[in-house]
């Protein structure tokens, strides 16, 4: 009876020990997850910060520049050479390119990385080109993210900032600088991701994503994307969303997603989002990390402690059922004892 309960407290040591190492990992997990969302709600305020400070400046270059006499009368020779060199000067930045136009909209010159390009295109259609007929010298229009129809860039997201051009106090053309959408993310936002597999998105305020590393998104309207689906859940994903698009505040999400690089298999994502305000323009800069990779970490770490729980339970199974034979053997020993005890020895000498 001695030895089942050695046993049995035994296993039950084993087992207390294993709901404390489980719920251990459990607390872990639960405190690397809060840690994981607060760093890339961090990381998506320092980004939108950094898209900010790059956007100001270059409107700043832009109506500087515009105010140059190569600009307010431009001419064959002097103008294209300084287009250029507004280009070449900001070469390790997004910016792509420039246009200079007339007062029609159309387009006298423009230059890009690549070099420069024929001129003729109209552009008069473009909202920013209508803004820049009634503004004021200095003042600058950010567009919402447009596919460029120009040049080099033909076909890419770019997001173009217009100033007019001002001569004798009326209004003489437009002067147009760009910047790639999927370049400011590589310049400014690579470094913000805490794992390989985080993922970066530039979503404008109608749910349109104009910068993803899944091409599949790119232009998509996130939003309608969700709605129409048939996962399960899909109208609170859908109000989720919708709500952190329309926030003026950076924060958290913790939720389940489409993802697109496992064919659309549903996939805990940890989401930290902050908006960009960008004059005439606002998206949302969201960046997001599977939770399997957020927790990557504690997986060598849970084998290892696994491990070596299994190892003691092997070794203490393994004691008590040698204690239990050698308890077994004792006992069997002192009870042969004590019935040689109890036999009353032989009278030698007695006659039968």
């Amino acid at each position: 009876m001695r030895h089942k309960f050695i046993i049995l407290s035994g296993l039950f040591i084993i087992l207390l020990a294993a709901f404390f190492y489980f719920f251990l990992i459990w607390r872990v997990s639960s405190t690397l997850v809060e840690q994981t969302l607060r760093k890339q709600e961090l990381a998506a305020k320092a980004g939108s910060k950094s898209i900010n400070i790059f956007v100001k400046n270059l409107g700043f270059q832009t109506s500087i520049f515009a105010t140059r006499m190569s600009i307010i009368s431009p001419n064959t020779q002097d103008t294209p050479q300084a287009l250029k060199n507004l280009v070449e000067g900001m070469s390790t930045t997004p910016m792509t390119g420039v246009i200079l136009t007339d007062s029609r909209g159309i387009v006298l010159y423009g230059y890009e990385k690549p070099g420069s390009f024929a001129g003729g295109m109209d552009i008069s259609d473009r909202e920013y080109f209508k803004w820049a007929k009634g503004a004021s010298e200095g003042e600058i229009y950010v567009s919402a993210p447009i596919n460029s129809r120009l040049g080099f860039s033909e076909g890419r997201y770019i997001v173009p900032l217009a100033t007019p051009v001002i001569k004798e106090g009326k209004f003489n053309g437009v002067l147009v600088t760009a910047f790639f959408i999927d370049e400011i993310t590589t310049q400014y936002l690579d470094e913000l991701k805490i794992r390989d597999n985080t993922r970066i998105y530039l979503i404008d305020k109608e749910g349109v994503i104009i910068s993803s590393p899944t091409e599949a998104l790119l232009g998509q309207n996130y939003l309608d994307y969700i709605k129409n689906s048939n996962i399960d859940g899909s109208n609170e994903i859908y109000e989720t969303l919708s709500s952190a698009l329309a926030s003026d505040t950076a924060g958290q999400i913790h939720i389940s997603l489409p993802d697109e690089t496992k064919s659309g298999t549903l996939t805990r994502f940890l989401i930290g989002y902050a908006p960009v305000e960008l004059d005439n323009s606002r998206w949302v800069l969201a960046i997001a990390t599977p939770v399997s990779d957020a927790l990557a970490s504690l997986t060598p770490l849970y084998f290892r402690d696994l491990g070596i729980i299994g190892l003691v339970v092997l070794v203490m199974v393994t004691l008590a059922v040698y204690l239990d034979k050698m308890l077994g053997i004792l006992g069997n020993e002192s009870k042969a004892a004590k019935t040689e005890k109890k036999v009353p020895p032989s009278r030698t000498g007695d006659k039968a």
